[in-house]
């Protein structure tokens, strides 16, 4: 009787141990990923990316729209993107096909070597005539036609102001960030028909984001 108890007392200590053993040091066959060094040094070797801050996007911006106030419009040049260049767009309606794209370099000769030759833009809304234009007329018509810096509202990613004319800004540049400056006059009977909007693209190149688009917006018949 001794001995089948002493055997039994035997039997579950190694049960116990092995079970405990097994149960401590088993593998983990769970499915989610586990970190490893490796992982954790790509991690921190990653390159930095420019985010779009909405406050330095929106000081760019009135940087950009000041040159444009001062006619100074060579400067603009700079804040081009250099490899995807800028397209100046008259209406809210983005024709990738008709409206005017510059590279820098190009944008530059022509609002400063070139500022008394005229360049086609696209067509006038609704009547089809050419937009043929000097940089200078241009803005003074479409790039900078409000007091947006002095009077206008200014917006991250937002919408502002709208007429009869869709506003593609989103399909033909999405994911990018945009800055808008909405400009209305006091009188409220004019409001409806005189307001004014511009859109300013941006996108990243090596750490700095530059200008891709600038769009107007109006009320148009």
């Amino acid at each position: 009787m001794m001995r089948r108890i002493f055997l039994l007392v035997i039997c579950l200590s190694v049960t116990c141990l092995f079970g405990c053993k097994e149960k401590g040091g088993q593998e983990n066959t769970s499915s989610t990923p586990v970190a490893t060094d490796s992982a954790k040094v790509d991690s921190v070797a990653a390159p930095k990316v420019a985010t779009a801050d909405s406050a330095t996007l929106m000081n760019l911006a009135k940087e950009i729209l000041q040159f444009a106030e001062k006619k100074d419009f060579g400067k603009i040049a700079d804040y081009i993107h250099p490899t995807a260049g800028i397209r100046f767009s008259p209406y809210a309606y983005v024709d990738t096909a008709e409206h005017k794209h510059f590279t820098a370099d190009a944008f530059r000769v022509q609002a400063t070597t070139d500022a008394k030759k005229k360049v086609l833009w696209g067509t006038y809304d609704p009547i089809g005539d050419d937009i043929k234009v000097t940089v200078e007329a241009y803005f003074k018509e479409f790039g900078y036609d409000k007091n947006y810096l002095g009077e206008g509202q200014f917006g991250f990613n937002e919408t502002m102001g709208g007429g009869t004319v869709i506003n593609n800004t989103e399909e033909i540049y999405p994911g990018l960030p945009r800055v808008e400056t909405y400009w209305a006059p006091k009188d409220e009977e004019k409001a409806p028909y005189e307001w004014g909007t511009i859109r300013l693209v941006f996108k990243e190149h090596e750490g700095k984001f530059y200008l891709v688009a600038w769009i107007h917006d109006a009320w148009n018949t």
